[in-house]
């Protein structure tokens, strides 16, 4: 029997709408799905179906919960059975919570695919822990802050509305990802190009643009093969070209921007021989490339995750930013706007910490106070940067947590510093893994659980949470042996915790229409995070 389901691809932030063919229960071909009329930009090297069938069919899956046998580190393994897995578990964190706080259990979470992320996001407010990580530090926050900054909203968004006169890709493979971090797709830039677009590439690498065509970076009209990490150098090279040529938009930075005065001193204190030595960028291209980005409005800088990952991505971003307010390019066809239409439903934030589930961890809030994290603002937003952890097992300081719980992460793999990460995860005396595969951090796991992935299980996501969409995912094919969807997991430790923590009300309601409902099978008692209705 063969049959062709809709779905979403879980891969990259674009998400394309995608039909998965199953025959015999096996998914045998994906394409994308343009006639769903959602976004489609599929990667060129087919990344996305090539991932979901090799992952989906791969026979080296991880089946059944695995306790550790011997040293950390020696790849023995005994198979344990759900109940013994969860026992182990909540003994484990109850203890921990009895003698030393909740705060000593860290929950460490990754990119968001479905609900998991908010399911452990709120048993972490159940139990009563602050210390829950998540890859802001990597991916978001950077550009979203430095926008926020510059121009009021967290997103500034692309609207394809009209040509743009150039475009910039900067830190972004969108070839390869789909788009870019501001809403500018694989599929615009080609058609934007193909148009008569001006392009601008900034990028170490010669990254392809248009595969079909042969295209890359070095085809651009410039190619600025930028030194690693000085992309602050090179925006504000530009910045100082732009306003002592003056070429930025007089009435606009007149009317609608503050503190051009002082940018305007900054840009004293260098010189484009300055931004050549520390860039790799001869001065005349940065000259060039300035007057080129000034002089063709609209235009569009596609930003992407390369600019997020070192210690002054924040005011590297911030520099970009302000190039497209110098230039006018907000609230124009491409260059971007604010109004972003409120989602219609309610906030994630609510669904972490509201109702029951804060009434119930009253005991233990989850306070900046017990929290490991300097920033206390963050907290708010149930951020806490990934390396926070590892400097507070590595010195000791305030406290070492005494077990961690990694959902949708890899930490020895992503972590910076893999040496350091791999001694600070020793210190813990408990480490629980939920994964689809063996990797580097299931090596020295005590518990292994194995993950059921997207597609083998009925949930539904809101990611990118910009976009305002709840996306239906639903079961297309088993999971291999006996895994679990990672919110199952969550929610089976949960009900598995002694009263009053496994009866707190916890309650994440759905129904058939939602693309959620999972059967009988899931008639759980009231404290679990969710139930049919």
């Amino acid at each position: 029997m063969t049959e062709d389901i809709y779905s979403f691809c879980p891969i990259c932030g674009s998400h394309c709408s995608l039909v998965v063919t199953v025959k015999d229960g096996k998914a045998v071909d994906v394409k994308g799905a343009g006639e769903s009329g959602f976004q489609v930009t599929t990667c060129s090297i087919r990344k996305g179906e090539g991932h979901i069938l090799g992952i989906l069919n791969a026979p080296d899956r991880l089946k059944y919960p695995l306790k550790r046998k011997g040293a950390r580190g020696e790849g023995k393994w005994e198979r344990i059975t759900w109940d013994e897995a969860l026992d182990t578990m909540s003994r484990t964190i109850m203890d921990i919570r009895e003698k030393y706080g909740p705060e000593y259990f860290a929950i460490l979470l990754g990119e968001p695919k479905g609900m998991e992320f908010h399911f452990a996001q709120r048993f972490g407010t159940a139990y009563g822990t602050p210390n829950v990580f998540t890859p802001g530090c990597y991916c978001g926050w950077q550009t979203g802050m430095a926008t926020q900054m510059t121009f009021g909203p967290v997103f500034l968004w692309a609207r394809p509305e009209s040509k743009p006169k150039i475009i910039m890709i900067w830190g972004s493979n969108p070839a390869h990802v789909g788009g870019t971090m501001i809403g500018l797709t694989r599929n615009d830039i080609i058609r934007s190009v193909a148009g008569g677009c001006k392009l601008v590439v900034v990028d170490p690498r010669n990254i392809e643009i248009w595969p079909e065509k042969g295209m890359r970076a070095s085809d651009a009209d410039h190619w600025l093969k930028l030194r690693p990490n000085s992309d602050g150098i090179l925006a504000m090279g530009m910045i100082k070209v732009i306003i002592e040529e003056e070429l930025y938009q007089k009435e606009f930075v007149r009317d609608w921007c503050v503190g051009f005065e002082e940018l305007c001193a900054e840009i004293k204190n260098f010189t484009l021989e300055d931004v050549e030595k520390y860039s790799w960028i001869p001065k005349e291209q940065v000259q060039e490339v300035a007057r080129l980005y000034a002089t063709n409005v609209p235009g569009v800088i596609g930003w992407g995750n390369a600019l997020e990952n070192h210690g002054r991505s924040l005011q590297q971003c911030r520099a970009i930013a302000i190039l497209r307010a110098l230039t006018a390019n907000v609230k124009t066809p491409w260059g971007g706007y604010a109004e972003l239409i409120p989602a219609q439903y309610g906030p994630p934030g609510k669904f972490i910490f509201g109702g029951a589930v804060k009434e119930r961890a009253r005991e233990f809030p989850r306070s900046p106070e017990r929290a490991i994290s300097d920033f206390k603002l963050g907290l708010k937003s149930a951020f806490i940067p990934t390396q926070m952890l590892i400097k507070t097992l590595l010195e000791g300081k305030p406290y070492v947590p005494k077990a961690a719980w990694v959902i949708l992460n890899n930490p020895l793999l992503t972590f910076p510093d893999s040496k350091a990460t791999k001694r600070a995860f020793l210190k813990l005396e408990h480490i629980f893994v939920n994964e689809v595969f063996h990797t580097p951090m299931t090596e020295i796991a005590d518990l292994v659980l194995p993950a059921a992935w997207m597609m083998e299980h009925d949930t539904c996501s809101f990611w990118p949470g910009w976009l305002g969409k709840i996306k239906s995912s639903p079961k297309i094919v088993a999971p291999p042996g006996e895994a679990w969807s990672d919110m199952k997991i969550v929610n089976e430790l949960h009900c598995s915790l002694p009263h009053p923590f496994g009866e707190s009300g916890i309650v994440f309601l759905h129904g058939r229409g939602h693309g959620l409902h999972r059967g009988p099978d899931l008639q759980r008692p009231p404290g679990c995070l969710y139930r049919p209705v």
